[in-house]
This record gives structure tokens, C-alpha cells and sequence, in this order.
């Protein structure tokens, strides 16, 4: 019996952690805001490597829009996704110093130096701590100014993991306007050759009803142990 429920319990955390490769808009999953545009925000916590994965999140619009505007509803709407950002510059914009993903979706993220996220934004305005990790060894983030940096990143010529490539965006996600079919990407690198760019995309999932189901497992294995505990 305990066998079965674990069994089950690894097949439901690997269908959440299965969430797909990306080569076009149709693979994209979570999809945020309303509007006849369409843009897509492409997250890499290891530039410098060409093998691990990077996740995906849409984004639809009306009128006009920043890459800044972006990031932020997606952050917002997407209670895994975590972001810290330093005072907003006159003339560069908003810093960002700091992207963490709950990446096994199990409603617990932190970083090392207690920076206390808002409950209902997922964003921390604060100085930047070179440096800070997951405290959670299953999430994902990645922060730094000195040490390390998140490059951006805008698509030229189309989807980069088609006939397009990536670019730098030189502006930055505050000046930069998003168009209709627009990729843009952030990949954290620390060789300071600023062309880190994500590489190998997988699709953002919208955790919540496999989460409930894990939950439910979760429970049925902790009552399992407990009975079997009591016979002995």
C-alpha cells in the first residue's frame, strides 16, 4: 500500500516538473494579462551554462507596454515567481538585482539573508545582497550586482528558438518597448562577457491543482505511516 502511494505521489511531482518544451507561443502554458498582444518572457538562473533549462511565461497586452510592465505582471501574477529590485534611477530605471522561482511549487521559497518578499506581489525593493540562495535546495534564484547580474535580452528577427536570434537590448527593460511576437529574456551571468542569453526553454506551469493533488498524497502517506507506526 505504501509503495503504491509513493509511486503515485513521485508520477504527480514529475508531472509537475514535466511541464514541456517551448519552441513557439502555442507551447507556452501561463499566459498573463488580456489583449490582442502577444510577448514572451523567457527566465535563465544559469546563463553561463548551455544545459540547464530556462522557463517561459506569456504575456497579452493592449496599447503599449515595457519589458518592465511585463516582468512585473507576470511576478504578480505567478505566486512561484519571486523578483527583488533596488529605488527606480531617473534615468535607467528600475534595477533588478534578484529573480527566484518555486520551482518545486511547494508554497515554501526564502533566501539566505531574510529579505522578506510582499505576499501579494512576489517583489522586495531593497539593496542589492550579492550572493543570496534559495533557502529551499528544490527553488531556484539567482542575485547579484558586483559578482554576477541578470543580462536582458530582446529577440531579433523573430522567436530566438526559431529563425530569430537574442540581442542585447542596451536600454534596459524599463525603456524597452514590447511589439506584438516580442521574446525577451533574462539570463543571470557572472563572466561579464554580457552575452549570456536562456537557452533550452520549458513552459511555466500554473501550479495550484497539481499542488492540491500532492497535497492530498502528502497526507495520505503521513496517515499510512502513522497507522503503520501504531501496529507495530
Amino acid at each position: 500500500m505504501r509503495r503504491g502511494i509513493l509511486g503515485l505521489f513521485v508520477l504527480l511531482a514529475a508531472s509537475v516538473a514535466d511541464a514541456g518544451v517551448v519552441s513557439s507561443f502555442n507551447d507556452i502554458q501561463y499566459w498573463v494579462g488580456n489583449g490582442q498582444n502577444r510577448a514572451a518572457l523567457v527566465i535563465d538562473w544559469a546563463g553561463d551554462s548551455s544545459t540547464d533549462q530556462s522557463w517561459v511565461w506569456g504575456f497579452r497586452w493592449d496599447g503599449a507596454a515595457t519589458g518592465e510592465d511585463m516582468l512585473q505582471a507576470i511576478v504578480a501574477a505567478d505566486p512561484a515567481l519571486y523578483e527583488r529590485v533596488g529605488p527606480r534611477h531617473a534615468v535607467y530605471g528600475l534595477p533588478l538585482y534578484g529573480l527566484g522561482y518555486d520551482l518545486n511549487h511547494n508554497g515554501v521559497f526564502g533566501i539566505s539573508d531574510e529579505t522578506a518578499f510582499s505576499p501579494t506581489t512576489g517583489i522586495a525593493t531593497t539593496g542589492v545582497h550579492d550572493g543570496a540562495v534559495a533557502t529551499d535546495s528544490g527553488d531556484l534564484y539567482k542575485e547579484g550586482w558586483d559578482t554576477g547580474f541578470w543580462n536582458y535580452g530582446i529577440s531579433v528577427g523573430g522567436n530566438p528558438f526559431g529563425a530569430g536570434h537574442w540581442g542585447p537590448s542596451d536600454v534596459g527593460m524599463s525603456v524597452t518597448t514590447l511589439a506584438d511576437g516580442d521574446w525577451n529574456g533574462f539570463a543571470y551571468e557572472t563572466d561579464w562577457a554580457f552575452n549570456s542569453y536562456p537557452a533550452n526553454p520549458y513552459a511555466a506551469v500554473v501550479p495550484e491543482p497539481s499542488t492540491l493533488i500532492l497535497a492530498v498524497v502528502a497526507g495520505l502517506i503521513a496517515v499510512t505511516f502513522r497507522r503503520r507506526r501504531k501496529k507495530q
